[in-house]
């Protein structure tokens, strides 16, 4: 129940804190989800798709964003522990995941429509298991636990955008996130575990005469 509140909070509070919702951002990019789990298959690569928005216009050199990102994969699990492995595994999890971002950074002007930037980010990334392969619905129920008790990414973006006058501008990111929950991990765990690597291409529609933010 609390991890429920927390996602609605993390959904609706950034809408309540928008002060002007000039643009709306519609998002598509891969996410590569680094694995150090031993004979449980490659880090996947996943397609997210997502929606965009500013939350405040601070000023015309920093930005304040919140970034909603949905994608899938499958999960085993052994040993106290979930992990993704491939899609033919025989005993998995069919997982949706939903990340509520915030994004706050600093950009300038490369010329007269390129501005390049780069910033800080937050992020909350839900993982629900949706359907069992196998016995998968017998770890089900642990796998939830696991998953939604390791929530936590922050990290660092890089991005560049295209400052059209018509609608839509063009954007391109590319992030870096670490899993902050690695910080309290108990047992010999890989730094990198679960570390996610993401380039993001970004369509942004004007939804009034202010400027994109």
């Amino acid at each position: 129940m609390r991890r429920t509140l927390l996602c609605a909070l993390l959904l609706v509070v950034p809408l309540l804190m928008s002060s002007s919702l000039s643009w709306l951002g519609a998002d598509a990019g891969l996410s590569l989800l680094l694995n150090a789990e031993q004979d449980s298959g490659p880090s996947p690569l996943l397609t997210v798709l997502g929606l965009s928005m500013p939350i405040r216009q601070i000023d015309g050199s920093f930005y304040w964003e919140a970034r909603y990102m949905f994608s899938t994969t499958f999960y085993g699990y052994a040993d106290g522990k979930a992990f993704p492995v491939e899609n033919e595994a025989a005993d998995s999890l069919w997982t949706l995941a939903l990340e509520a971002e915030s994004v706050l950074g600093f950009r300038f002007d490369l010329g007269e429509k390129l501005r390049m930037g780069g910033g800080f980010c937050l992020s909350a990334l839900f993982r629900w298991p949706v359907f069992a392969v196998g016995a998968g619905a017998d770890f089900r129920a642990d796998a939830f636990r696991y998953l939604m008790g390791r929530f936590l990414y922050t990290g660092l973006e890089m991005r560049l955008d295209w400052k059209a006058r018509e609608t839509p501008a063009l954007g391109f990111s590319l992030q870096g996130l670490y899993p902050f929950f690695l910080v309290w991990e108990k047992g010999d765990v890989d730094y990198w575990d679960q570390l996610i690597i993401r380039g993001t291409v970004s369509l942004r529609f004007a939804l009034s005469r202010a400027e994109e933010g």
